[in-house]
C-alpha cells in the first residue's frame, strides 16, 4: 500500500511498459552506464586529452556520476553539504551551462544516489532522516525542465535508528510486469543491528508505484557502499545482481518473476566487499566481473558465473607484496578483457585463458617504486614520503577510486582513471589536495600511459571518484571534481576533455573571435583562473598573454 504518491496512473499494456522502461537511445543511461554496469562503450575516437571547458557547480556531483541521454544533454544529481540540499541538473555539453535544475530533494542519504534515465522521465532516489526514522522517496522528473513529476513513497523504504535508507539510483527493468509495466529495483542500507530487515532490495512498478516484492540478502548486517546490479534478462526473466561491500553474504542474484513475486537464484559470491562498484557483465551477459579489497590477503578480481554465482577464477590479492592488487569501483568490460584500477596507482586487465583460468595481459606502475630488495620500506608505512624515491612518485601512486575503458572505431582501446589524491599520511602536512586524470592506451600484451594531469595542482579529489569519468559518442570524456567529505562546502566542477584540440582562442565558445574572446581571456587571467594557462605551465604570466594573442590573431580553423 503506497503510502503517498503524485502523478502516477495505471496504464494497462504496453503504453505502460514504454513510459517505464530505460531510454534505449541514451548513451550513458545510468551509473557506469546502463543496466549492464560495464562501465565501457564505443566511440567515434580517442584518446579524450584536451581540456576543453571547466564548469563549477554549487555542489559536487554525486557518487552516482554523470548520465549522457538520448538528447545529448548530461544529468546529474549532487551531493548534499553545508546544509544544502541536493538537486538534479541538466547540462549542455558544448558549453558546460546549466540548461535546467531541479527542486530541492529531500535527503542526506540521497547524495549516494545519481540518476537513471527512462524512455520519458528522469529517476533517481533520495532519503532523509526525520523523527529518529529514514524516510525514503524514489522520484521522477521531467526531462525538459527537471520538474517533479511524481514521488513513489512505502513504509518498506523507511527504516529507524541509524539506517541509511535507499542507497543508489533505481535500475530499471525491461521485462513487463503482471499490469504490463516494467519495474524499478533500488536496494537500501540496514541499521546493522539484526532487529530489523536491512539491506532490502525493494521492486516497485514504475507506472502505479506498487511494491511487488521485497527481499533481504545481507539477514541484518550493514552494507554501507554496495550498489545495485547488473541487470539482465535471461528465460524472458529480469535478473537482478547485488554485491555489498562486506565478507557476509557479498553477492546475490534474484529473479523477478512478473508476478509480483522473486526467487533467490543464488548467495554468495566474493567473500569480501568492493569499494562502490558492483559486478559487471561481459558481452555474453553469462559471467559477472567484481573487484574487491584485499583485506586480509583475498582475491581482489573475481569470475563468476552470472547464473550459479560459482567462482570461475579469482586473482590473488598479493598483500603485503610490492605486486598488491587492491582494487576499487566497478571494474570495466570490453568482451572478455577485463580492466581495473587501485591502490598504488595500478592499472592493469585480465581475461580468460580458456581454460577455466586467467591471463593478465599487462599491468602499469608508477615508474618509481620503491626498492623491491627492502620491502620493509614500502610496507611498514606504506603512506609516508620516505617509501618513494620523490614526491612526484607518491603523489602518481595513489588510489584510483574510477575508471571507465572505451573501443574506438579505429579499434583502439583507451582507459580513462581518475586519481582521488587524497591525502592519507599526516605527515604531508600542506602538500595539494589534488585528483588526477590518466589516459592509457591498451596495446593488447602491453599498454601505454599516454597522457596524466591535475590541472596545475587545480583538479579537485571526489574520495570515492563519483562514478566518473563518462564518455559521449564522439569520445569526449566528462570527469567529476569535489567532494563535501574532502573539499568541504565549496563547489564542485566538471572537466570535459575533448577528443579533438579545441579553439582555445575561442574563449567564450561561440564558434567565432572577437572582443568579447579578448575580454573574457583578460577576466580568466586577472583572476588567477588557469583557464589562461596558454603556456600550461601552471603559472599566469605574460607569456600566457602573448600565446593567446598568438592564437586569437592565427584564427580558429
Amino acid at each position: 500500500m503506497l503510502k503517498e504518491t503524485f502523478a502516477f496512473a495505471a496504464v494497462a499494456g504496453l503504453a505502460g511498459t514504454v513510459a517505464g522502461q530505460v531510454d534505449p537511445g541514451a548513451f550513458w543511461p545510468g551509473y557506469k552506464n546502463g543496466n549492464d554496469r560495464q562501465a565501457s562503450a564505443t566511440v567515434a575516437s580517442g584518446p579524450a586529452v584536451n581540456l576543453e571547458w571547466t564548469a563549477t557547480t554549487d555542489q559536487p556531483a554525486s557518487v552516482g556520476g554523470l548520465a549522457i541521454g538520448s538528447d545529448g544533454m548530461i544529468y546529474f544529481k549532487t551531493r548534499t553539504g553545508d546544509g544544502t540540499l541536493p538537486k538534479v541538473y541538466k547540462m549542455d555539453p558544448a558549453t558546460g551551462n546549466i540548461l535546467a535544475t531541479s527542486p530541492d530533494l529531500p535527503g542526506d542519504g540521497g547524495a549516494y544516489a545519481g540518476v537513471s534515465l527512462g524512455v520519458n522521465y528522469v529517476w533517481t532516489a533520495v532519503s532523509t532522516a526525520a523523527s529518529g526514522t529514514r524516510v525514503s522517496q524514489i522520484i521522477k522528473l521531467n526531462y525538459s525542465d527537471l520538474s517533479i513529476a511524481g514521488v513513489i513513497t512505502n513504509p518498506a523504504f523507511d527504516t529507524p535508528g541509524d539506517s541509511a535508507g535507499l542507497r543508489g539510483e533505481p535500475l530499471i527493468g525491461s521485462v513487463p510486469n503482471q499490469r504490463g509495466n516494467v519495474n524499478l529495483y533500488v536496494h537500501m542500507r540496514g541499521d546493522g543491528s539484526g532487529s530489523t530487515p536491512s539491506g532490502l532490495i525493494h521492486c516497485v512498478d514504475s507506472v502505479t508505484g506498487d511494491l511487488d516484492w521485497s527481499y533481504d540478502p545481507l539477514m541484518g548486517n550493514t552494507t554501507f557502499f554496495g550498489r545495485i546490479g547488473p541487470g539482465w534478462v535471461h528465460d524472458g526473466k529480469m535478473h537482478i545482481g547485488y554485491f555489498g561491500n562486506q565478507a557476509v553474504a557479498a553477492g546475490v542474484c534474484v529473479r523477478d518473476n512478473a508476478d509480483g513475486t522473486y526467487t533467490e537464484v543464488w548467495f554468495g559470491g566474493p567473500d569480501n566487499f568492493n569499494w562502490l562498484g558492483t559486478g559487471a557483465l561481459n558481452d555474453a551477459q553469462d559471467t559477472i566481473y567484481v573487484t574487491t579489497f584485499n583485506d586480509g590477503d583475498t582475491p581482489s578480481m573475481w569470475s563468476i558465473d552470472a547464473l550459479t554465482g560459482a567462482q570461475n577464477w579469482s586473482v590473488p590479492g598479493r598483500r603485503g607484496t610490492i605486486h598488491e592488487l587492491n582494487f576499487f569501483g566497478r571494474p570495466a568490460v570490453i568482451g572478455d578483457r577485463v580492466y581495473a584500477c587501485g591502490g598504488f596507482g595500478v592499472i592493469t586487465c585480465f581475461e580468460p585463458d580458456g581454460s577455466g583460468g586467467y591471463v593478465q595481459p599487462w599491468e602499469l606502475r608508477p615508474e618509481a617504486v620503491p626498492d623491491p630488495n627492502n620491502p620493509d620500506l614500502f610496507f611498514d608505512v606504506p603512506w609516508h614520503r620516505d617509501a618513494w624515491a620523490t614526491e612526484e612518485d607518491f603523489f602518481n601512486a595513489g588510489e584510483i577510486t574510477a575508471y571507465t575503458a572505451v573501443q574506438t572505431d579505429e579499434g583502439e582501446t583507451y582507459i580513462y582513471a581518475v586519481m582521488q589524491q587524497q591525502n592519507q599520511d599526516p605527515d604531508l602536512g600542506t602538500d595539494p589536495l589534488t585528483a588526477q586524470f590518466i589516459v592509457v592506451r591498451d596495446d593488447g600484451n602491453s599498454a601505454t600511459e599516454v597522457y596524466r594531469t591535475n590541472l596545475g595542482e587545480t583538479m579537485l579529489p571526489t574520495r570515492w571518484g563519483a562514478g566518473s569519468p563518462t564518455p559521449d559518442p564522439a569520445g569526449n570524456v566528462y570527469v567529476v571534481g569535489g567532494n563535501p567529505s574532502v573539499t568541504g562546502s565549496d563547489p564542485g566542477e566538471i572537466y570535459k576533455f575533448s577528443v579533438s584540440t579545441p579553439c582555445r582562442a575561442d574563449t567564450t565558445g561561440d564558434g567565432m573571435l572577437d572582443f568579447f574572446d579578448v575580454l573574457t581571456f583578460l577576466g580568466w587571467f586577472d583572476s588567477g583562473d588557469l583557464r589562461a594557462d596558454f603556456v600550461d605551465d601552471g603559472i599566469l604570466d605574460f607569456f600566457d598573454v602573448l600565446t593567446f594573442l598568438g592564437e586569437f590573431d592565427a584564427g580558429c580553423p
